[in-house]
């Protein structure tokens, strides 16, 4: 017995009145007429298939099973996607591992020399030119004390991520900071010299040649017109 077959590319698709369904559905000749066969074939959400039961049974299978095989290769697409996907994100994640692992490699190294830094300060000052203690303005202290009042200051200063990012700073760059220290402590540890006494006028010479007579010899000159 010939007949149709109308399955439904999305279940419950509606056309001609009819809610089609995604499994095959077998109607016999006969049940629709001409036109809304048409109307079914020109439908591209419907697949209708026209036979008798056996040949409608195996040209629905072939397509169900194509549309299966249309399924897998898209779920295969969509996983090499994903595969890409976290291949992607697995090489990024070791990069920033290997960012953090070289900050924190730069951060240990600047720490180390930022805790050097008060024995470079010592050692400068070790080498400046001692002064007297007995003048005014000379501050005597000891090695030990020095370096231990430094040694608080750094701690209580701890070098932080924005200090580091300020600089990976070298060798040279922590002598520099010391010796600027050092300046500045030398500075403050050399006694300031008496103020100069003024000294007597004399005798000088002005743009003419001529001598220059200070108010001094003016005020004599006078005072001798004067008794004669």
């Amino acid at each position: 017995m010939n007949g149709i077959t109308i399955t439904a590319k999305i279940d419950g698709f509606r056309r001609g009145g009819i809610a089609h369904s995604a499994a095959a559905t077998h109607y016999p000749e006969g049940y629709f007429s001409e036109a809304q066969l048409e109307v079914f074939r020109q439908e591209p959400q419907l697949v209708v298939v026209e036979g008798t039961p056996d040949e409608l049974s195996m040209i629905v299978a072939d397509q169900q099973h194509e549309l299966l095989s249309n399924m897998v290769d898209s779920l295969n697409g969509r996983l090499v996607v994903s595969e890409e996907l976290v291949e992607t994100l697995t090489g990024r994640l070791a990069d920033s591992e290997d960012v953090v692992q070289a900050l924190l490699q730069c951060l240990t190294e600047v720490s180390a020399k930022y805790v050097a830094i008060p024995e470079l300060i010592l050692l400068d000052l070790q080498s400046l030119e001692r002064a007297d203690p007995a003048q005014e303005g000379v501050l005597c202290l000891k090695e030990e004390d020095v370096l231990g009042l430094l040694k608080r200051f750094t701690l209580a200063h701890p070098l932080t991520l924005e200090h580091g990012n300020a600089g990976t700073t070298t060798p040279g760059a922590a002598a520099g900071t010391s010796e600027t220290a050092a300046d500045s402590a030398a500075a403050a540890s050399i006694p300031q010299a008496p103020a100069a006494e003024a000294l007597p006028v004399t005798d000088q010479k002005a743009a003419g040649g001529k001598p220059a007579r200070g108010k001094a010899s003016k005020d004599a000159a006078k005072q001798e017109g004067d008794n004669a």
